[in-house]
């Protein structure tokens, strides 16, 4: 809600939010506040399964001034074909929004004086690179500086005299939980702020505390002191901000310009695009990163690569050794446009990267299609490609491109499981390499790079074969899975 780039309301699935669970696949029902009226499956113009699903947010309506993004994440058996569309009523009075009025980058010398930044134990700025929650987790790394303390902090942020209370809002690494501190303003406690979310992986955390009009009107600027409680984990900050609830008017702002604009090429056919948050009076605007192989490009719709709500953006599907350039601008709601960043560049690796569920299949004796991360597995892009053969000789015919005839060493990383068989490979229809038994007791793990020689390849479209070609005694199925191959050119 109003631009917190973390989720601030998150359940478990389109089956929990909608409350229809098994009637999404056994029948239809139809309650006050929430049904699955319409069901056909394989019939009446429906190719597969179609639902139609409705929810009423009344009491658990989300509660915000300007802005809500809501999604659905994909989950760990997105195997099949789907296509979602949804239509959402909003009921709501248009009087008051709510609008960012300062903001404080912690560890920035300049931020920090102009705000009257103060700790008696400030701890080092140290450098978090991670991401969001609810996001896309292929995304490249953000990286910013924090600062954790268990000593007082106190800094000034300036609010709108008709403000109807204040969100104070913090982007926090939640690597540990159960971060705690008491807050006042000038002097005057406002209660105690305790986030016990943790997360290890995806450590940044938009976090918010309220702050009520009886603390904040009238006034043009407030003194927030946090005490972080003892005992608990160590009080952490990027960035502090005030966000003012204050009567609607019409936006006229654009936001400030896109600073650290950083791009760097990977070893694949991959570039990696991050930059810092820009202002805006409507809190945080998204980004449009635009990108050319021209150095001197003009940012259009013809160059716009993505727009974004994050700070980084993986430019994937490239060329091998390709240079690229790019700048990227804020946009807030309204439409307005800031300033462009500067131009900066990248190059790509030598190696390319071919993800096994993005390549079309020509042929296949079994089902085949991606497979989503689960049992405790990440792959590379958040899925791979699942042939769920149950018998054996099955194959499946799958295309690639190469854009730059060369010398390539190729190598893939499959799948092993208790229910996976034994596969080959042939490249345009010349079997490489050795068989590989994919079957593994208790878990399922993904190989190291598995080399399959050197080979001289034209400019164009190629085929793989993958063939599973029995199972180990042991094993339970004939499953095989394929989660990318790399093209690496001899140099």
């Amino acid at each position: 809600m109003d631009g917190s780039v973390s989720p601030q309301m998150s359940g478990t699935g389109t089956e929990d939010f909608y409350e229809s669970g098994w009637y999404f696949n056994r029948g239809t029902d139809t309650n006050p506040f929430n049904g699955d009226p319409a069901h056909e499956n394989r019939g009446l113009g429906c190719v597969y399964d179609c639902t139609g699903a409705y929810r009423l947010m009344l009491t658990e309506g989300a509660q915000y001034g300007s802005s809500v993004r809501f999604g659905i994440e994909h989950g760990a058996y997105d195997t099949d074909p789907a296509i979602y569309g949804s239509t959402t009523y909003y009921y709501a009075q248009d009087k008051n929004v709510m609008r960012q009025t300062d903001s404080l980058t912690v560890g920035d010398t300049g931020s920090e004086s102009a705000h009257q930044y103060k700790s008696t134990n400030p701890g080092a700025v140290t450098a978090v690179s991670s991401g969001y929650e609810g996001y896309d987790r292929t995304q490249p790394a953000v990286t910013r500086g924090i600062r954790a303390t268990a000593g007082p902090v106190s800094f000034q942020l300036a609010v709108a005299r008709d403000n109807r209370g204040v969100e104070l809002r913090r982007t926090s690494d939640q690597n540990q939980g159960y971060q705690s501190a008491t807050v006042s303003v000038n002097g005057i406690a406002a209660g105690t702020w305790t986030q016990p979310l943790s997360n290890q992986g995806l450590r940044w955390l938009d976090d918010s505390f309220e702050l009520p009009a009886a603390l904040t009107a009238g006034r043009s600027s407030i003194t927030v002191t946090l005490t972080p409680a003892a005992g608990s984990a160590a009080w952490t900050a990027a960035s502090y901000a005030a966000v003012s609830d204050v009567p609607a008017t019409v936006d006229s702002r654009a936001p400030s310009a896109t600073l650290g604009l950083h791009a760097a090429g990977t070893d694949t056919n991959s570039i990696n695009v991050t930059w810092l948050p820009a202002t805006d009076d409507t809190y945080a605007p998204q980004y449009q990163v635009y990108g050319s192989t021209t150095p001197n490009f003009t940012a259009a719709g013809s160059t716009l690569l993505t727009t974004t709500p994050l700070l980084s953006y993986a430019h994937g599907d490239l060329g091998t050794k390709q240079t690229w350039y790019y700048r990227v601008r804020a946009v807030d709601a309204a439409g307005h446009a800031g300033p462009l960043s500067a131009l900066v560049s990248a190059v790509t690796g030598n190696k390319l990267r071919v993800e096994a569920e993005s390549m079309p299949v020509v042929s296949a004796t079994a089902p085949i299609g991606p497979q989503g991360d689960c049992c405790n597995v990440h792959w590379s892009n958040g899925s791979q490609l699942w042939f769920t053969a149950k018998s054996a000789p099955q194959n499946a015919v799958l295309q690639f491109s190469v854009s730059t005839a060369g010398t390539y060493d190729l190598s893939m990383v499959l799948t092993k499981a208790v229910d996976y068989g034994i596969v080959t490979f042939a490249l345009d229809g010349t079997t490489m390499g050795e068989p590989v038994d994919g079957y593994n007791a208790g878990a399922v793990v993904i190989t190291p790079p598995l080399s399959y020689g050197q080979h001289q390849l034209s400019a164009g479209t190629h085929t793989l074969t993958m063939t599973v070609t029995g199972k180990n005694a042991s094993a339970a199925g004939y499953f095989a899975g394929l989660d990318y191959l790399d093209l690496t050119q001899a140099t």
